[in-house]
């Protein structure tokens, strides 16, 4: 078994373009291969001249695929809005190619700057596929809303999974069962929290005490992985 994990470099010599994806791997959470640049960013006049956190994920013909962030400041002058979901895909999971026709926007009922973080899975209980993704809705506030799909490509909007009422932005979030239960991380403002759930469906609650670390970006926006049979 292998653990790929992706992350943003953030340098600071990206210039105008900002946050391209790279990868380490390891097999033993001891040592890790740096598998360098995965994703680049955009031009200047592309949804992703800067790039923000996604997922990766194998379909069931074993393609790879990356849902991913796209910012870009100047676009939402242009009335598009600044984030947007992206989508690549790679055969090999190592190169990479982005499908711009797969881009889309938040619905019209959801702030079109604040649109980020997508997670994808299959769901075998919805017999789809569904897209989680950090969003800010007019009159709930931050939520994390869900999407679905049977191709990866056409995504339907499913409703607001999540909506606390509490936070700006419920960022990164990460939806996994363990036991019984449902757990949905998120996070904001230098912390990371969970709510829970019996049902992957909802209602999600969150504990009296649900925050998992909150000691300026200590832990923030951290996301579970299931290794070797273990989260």
């Amino acid at each position: 078994d292998e653990l790929q994990l992706y992350y943003l470099y953030d340098t600071d010599h990206n210039g105008q373009g900002y946050h391209p994806i790279y990868r380490f791997s390891t097999d033993d959470l001891r040592s890790y291969r740096d598998d360098g640049l995965m994703l680049d960013y955009g031009t200047f006049d592309a949804p992703d001249l800067a790039l923000g956190t996604g997922s990766v994920l194998k379909d069931r013909q074993r393609q790879y695929h990356m849902f991913y962030t796209g910012h870009n400041d100047a676009m939402g002058t242009l009335g598009q809005g600044r984030e947007c979901v992206m989508h690549a895909v790679s055969m090999d999971g190592d190169h990479w190619t982005k499908l711009s026709e797969d881009t889309f926007y938040a619905e019209d009922n959801f702030s079109k700057d604040d649109f980020r973080d997508p997670f994808v899975f299959w769901n075998e209980e919805d017999n789809s596929y569904w897209l989680l993704i950090a969003g800010r809705e007019n009159e709930l506030g931050g939520v994390i809303a869900k999407y679905t799909s049977e191709d990866l490509t056409i995504w339907t909007y499913a409703g607001v999974l999540y909506a606390p009422q509490a936070q700006y932005m419920l960022e990164r979030p990460d939806l996994f069962k363990m036991g019984d239960r449902y757990y949905l991380f998120y996070s904001w403002d230098c912390v990371t929290y969970y709510a829970m759930s019996d049902s992957i469906n909802g209602p999600f609650v969150a504990p009296e005490d649900n925050v998992l670390e909150g000691t300026g970006f200590v832990y923030y926006a951290g996301r579970p992985a299931e290794f070797k049979g273990k989260r």
